[in-house]
């Protein structure tokens, strides 16, 4: 492999890295409900941790990550859905979801509208879908640990696990890395 070549992947490779740490240095800003939360991730760059557990009322989302390049930290907490309701929803570019442990949602991240999102390190036990993917691009979904729930990852399948017609499954750039997936009716579809 040519120097110039190889010089272009390990860029790559630290700028990744950087973006999973918040090499954009900022102060992190604790949230300890579903509406404080979703306040502090509006804005763009917000930098917030998950206080403790959350209990998910209502239909969901309890949290929504709408600024671009927001960054939740779920500090390993749970996000604990009794009704089956939609824990997590990106909408914002760019954004990090990590360390959050979503139980018994109905869908633990609904990643919507959003490019470039990465989900690092979380665990999802849900009643539905782990990761559903609508209308996003460039989603990197990397060290998750899915167990059981109808459907692993959705990238355009619904709930069951069905596609919604010959193009549903293609998102240009979704990526699983060193993901686990078990227990579930079907992995990724």
């Amino acid at each position: 492999m040519p120097l110039r070549s190889l010089r272009g992947v390990v860029a790559a490779f630290v700028a990744f890295g950087l973006s999973l740490m918040g090499a954009r240095a900022s102060a992190q800003v604790p949230c300890s409900s579903c509406e404080q939360c979703t306040a502090a991730l509006a804005s763009a760059n917000a930098n917030v941790q998950l206080g403790g557990d959350l209990r998910v009322e209502g239909a969901g989302p309890c949290i929504t990550v709408a600024g671009e390049r927001a960054r939740l930290d779920g500090g390993e907490h749970l996000l604990r859905a009794a009704n089956g309701a939609t824990a997590i929803r990106v909408t914002g570019a760019s954004a990090l979801v990590r360390n959050v442990h979503v139980t018994g949602a109905e869908v633990g991240v609904e990643v919507n509208g959003a490019r470039g999102v990465t989900l690092f390190h979380n665990t999802f036990e849900t009643r539905g879908t782990a990761v559903r993917v609508q209308s996003a691009s460039d989603l990197r979904v990397v060290r998750a640990r899915v167990t059981g729930g109808r459907v692993g990852v959705a990238l355009g399948a619904d709930n069951r696990g069905a596609c919604r017609g010959p193009r549903s499954v293609q998102r240009p750039g979704a990526v699983l890395i060193q993901s686990s997936i078990t227990g579930a009716d079907v992995g990724v579809a």
